[in-house]
């Protein structure tokens, strides 16, 4: 288990350059073109997901004194249906995110300039930059807490949703429904990993309790 965690962790400092840049090229190309007002959106929004990002996963903690009693009760089934409920929520809050920021960059894009895999480029590159950033940042704050912690597959779902997202945009038009279905898809595997893998945690820890 902990060799897929180091191999996803590893698999993130190629992708948090490519983010880096990605957030570079888009607003510089944006900013030149003069489009300000939307890399000022994107910085805002940058900063408010980064500051609100506690508040909107707290819920969260409502299933927290559950758990003591869950571990106790050495039960699977139950366990599995708790972690797929915490997955679920920091999931679908994920998800969430990283379509509205899409859809807000999609509809910019179409309501500011003739649609061209060209003039559409830097808005969908600010795009991922907004819908991933501030959620790579909070995993390396996760990872230095706890090195085994499995919210790294999280994010490295996102991103390859986001990529997908793009690439797809890029190819066949921008499109609403497409990047929908594409981080629902990407974004329910992860749901799905994370799952198995908590499960698993799980039953390895019972057998040294």
């Amino acid at each position: 288990m902990n060799l897929f965690i180091r191999i996803f962790s590893a698999l993130q400092v190629p992708l948090a350059v490519f983010n880096g840049i990605a957030g570079v090229i888009g607003g510089a190309w944006l900013f030149y073109i003069g489009e300000w007002r939307i890399v000022l959106i994107a910085l805002g929004a940058l900063v408010g997901i980064h500051m609100f990002m506690g508040v909107i996963l707290a819920p969260r903690m409502l299933l927290a004194p559950f758990s003591e009693s869950i571990i106790k009760s050495k039960n699977v089934s139950l366990a599995a249906a708790f972690f797929a409920l915490i997955h679920l929520y920091t999931t679908a809050v994920i998800t969430a995110s990283a379509f509205f920021t899409f859809y807000f960059f999609i509809h910019a894009c179409e309501s500011r300039v003739v649609f061209s895999q060209f003039t559409a480029l830097p808005f969908l590159l600010l795009a991922y930059e907004v819908a991933t950033e501030p959620w790579a940042s909070r995993v390396k704050d996760d990872l230095q807490a706890n090195p085994h912690s499995n919210s790294v597959f999280g994010v490295f779902f996102l991103t390859i949703g986001c990529i997908v997202t793009v690439v797809l945009a890029l190819i066949t038009g921008v499109s609403v429904r497409t990047c929908l279905w594409t981080l629902i898809g990407t974004m329910t595997l992860s749901w799905i990993v994370q799952v198995i893998i908590s499960v698993i945690e799980f039953r390895e820890e019972q057998k040294y309790a």
